[in-house]
């Protein structure tokens, strides 16, 4: 069996919407020009919009990925505009509407954050996906002072790709 190609879609600017529609137009278009292609894409919270979540799911990407990024208590330093419910809400949403579609995503470590918030948090958030991740901060473009490195390893998760249409 050849491996698929991975086609993997990153919207930037977090949760400011440019409009679902970009995402779904991509994900159609890389449909039409690979159609064998495992389609992932990295969605903003949309604002709390379900309408343009459902807009984005109903393209149907192969994963759909949501980043929590940090812990409940940190939200209002390290995304004021967002919240840890909102970014719940988006990956309950997505995999309710569409339990097909893989759902996966992230949050960082190094914050401040003290390992039981980290291990609430996670526990919180891997209900809600397919995949879950934590990564300790490195990015030296990231904004933030990196407080404290955790040292214990608190979670693996590895995606493995299934050809579309094979379960």
């Amino acid at each position: 069996m050849t491996e698929e190609p991975l086609i993997y879609k990153r919207y930037i600017k977090k949760d400011r919407s440019p409009g679902a529609g970009i995402f779904a137009q991509t994900i159609k278009e890389v449909r039409n020009q690979i159609p064998d292609a495992c389609v992932e894409v990295l969605v903003p919270d949309f604002q709390g919009s379900r309408e343009a979540l459902i807009t984005v799911l109903n393209a149907r990407p192969d994963v759909l990925n949501h980043n929590i990024e940090t812990i409940p208590r940190l939200y209002p330093f390290i995304r004021p505009e967002a919240s840890f419910k909102r970014s719940l809400l988006v990956l309950k949403t997505a995999r309710l509407c569409r339990p097909e579609i893989i759902t996966k995503s992230g949050l960082m470590v190094g914050l401040g954050e003290t390992e039981e918030e980290v291990i609430a948090a996670g526990s919180k958030h891997a209900k809600e996906v397919h995949g879950y991740t934590d990564k300790q901060l490195s990015d030296p473009s990231f904004q933030v002072e990196v407080k404290k490195a955790i040292k214990k390893k608190l979670s693996t998760v590895s995606i493995t790709t299934i050809p579309r249409g094979k379960s």
